[in-house]
């Protein structure tokens, strides 16, 4: 058992830094790529009693030195004020919307009726909670034209815990970004550039419009699956900014959510590497506890300090770029604290419905 684990580490060690090299000189003998016109981009804000987070939202779209074609801001039935804070907001510029859900309702309805309100190629989802630098729609237009761009989402923690969660966050977006040359396998809704005709945005809603998350998880796996040229980026320019969750239930229920819409219709690949991760972490666990109690700690270290470097290098590939280097040093805590978390939010899937804005996911 230990003497596999150790194997296991060995190949993915060499796996990523072999992904590493095959994606950066693929990188550099391809042709440079047409850029984005940046007038060619609407913004599309879905929003839901987000009173406590549009300011800062706002603020950042008021700091902006350049303005996307279109903002459009897509109320999902707030019983807050937050309705009249968009208005408001809308009446200073001229090239920002307003609009209302009627009879439908979800996240997912308001992305809807965003993307067939859209007049522009190019749709760029964010989420109201969310805050970015002054440059970053200037910087847009740097990107190269790709059916689909899932660009960065970093969590800010304010206490330990928040910070311990925010690392988490980061190190599997990390692991995401290494794999998407290969098979990109997450993408966030909170901070995504899509080609609007990539492909029938009504028509792979249908399939999923019954659950009330996933609208970025399942446009990438259309995308996927049709060979659509798909880039996850790492550019801290292009970052956004939001809150990590600061107690266990909050932690609890974002992870329930995102649970939730892996398990429809996973494909093999997605099967794969769920089951590849899962033994990485759980395995590397079970593994230290082992030689722990058999007082064979040349192995336990041997293990560990294996399972750090592993770690490190997908970590700093992915977060040296957005400033985040100094996470590294919560990167020992989770082979100790992420296990216990991951199987508590796997056996919890079982039992709990998670909510969120007031309804049941």
């Amino acid at each position: 058992m230990l003497e596999c684990y150790i194997l296991f580490l060995l190949f993915s060690m060499f796996f990523f830094m072999g992904l590493r090299v095959v994606f950066y000189s693929k990188e550099y003998r391809n042709k440079p790529k047409k850029r984005i016109e940046f007038l060619k981009i609407t913004v599309l804000i879905p929003f839901r009693n987000e009173e406590e987070n549009l300011n800062l939202l706002l603020k950042s779209f008021s700091e902006q030195e350049t303005f996307p074609f279109q903002i459009v801001f897509i109320d999902d039935h707030s019983e807050d004020d937050s309705y009249a804070i968009v208005e408001r907001f809308k009446n200073q510029f001229k090239n920002v919307e307003l609009l209302s859900l009627t009879e439908d309702f979800g996240k997912k309805a308001a992305l809807l009726k965003g993307v067939e309100h859209a007049k522009t190629e190019y749709v760029l989802t964010v989420d109201a909670d969310v805050q970015f630098n002054k440059e970053y729609y200037q910087k847009l237009s740097n990107l190269p034209e790709n059916d689909l761009i899932s660009l960065p989402v970093l969590m800010e923690g304010k206490s330990t815990l928040g910070k311990f969660l925010s690392v988490e966050h980061l190190f599997f977006n990390a692991f995401n970004y290494l794999l998407s040359p290969l098979y990109p396998i997450s993408a966030s809704g909170a901070n995504l550039l899509y080609r609007k005709n990539a492909l029938n945005y009504s028509s792979q809603l249908r399939e999923h419009k019954h659950l009330s998350s996933g609208d970025d998880y399942f446009l990438l796996k259309a995308l996927r699956k049709q060979k659509g040229s798909i880039q996850v980026s790492n550019d801290c320019d292009l970052s956004v900014k939001t809150p990590a969750p600061e107690t266990f239930n909050a932690y609890f229920q974002q992870r329930l959510r995102w649970l939730s819409k892996t398990k429809f219709k996973m494909t093999f690949g997605e099967f794969l590497i769920g089951a590849s991760t899962m033994f990485y972490f759980l395995g590397g666990f079970i593994a230290l506890l082992l030689s722990a109690f058999l007082f064979d700690f040349k192995l336990f270290f041997l293990i560990f300090f294996l399972r750090l470097i592993v770690d490190s290098f997908i970590f700093m590939t992915y977060a040296q770029k957005l400033k985040r280097t100094k996470d590294l040093l919560f990167l020992p805590l989770f082979q100790v604290l992420y296990p216990p978390l991951m199987i508590l939010v796997y056996l919890l899937s079982f039992y709990s419905k998670p909510k969120w804005k007031g309804r049941q996911v």
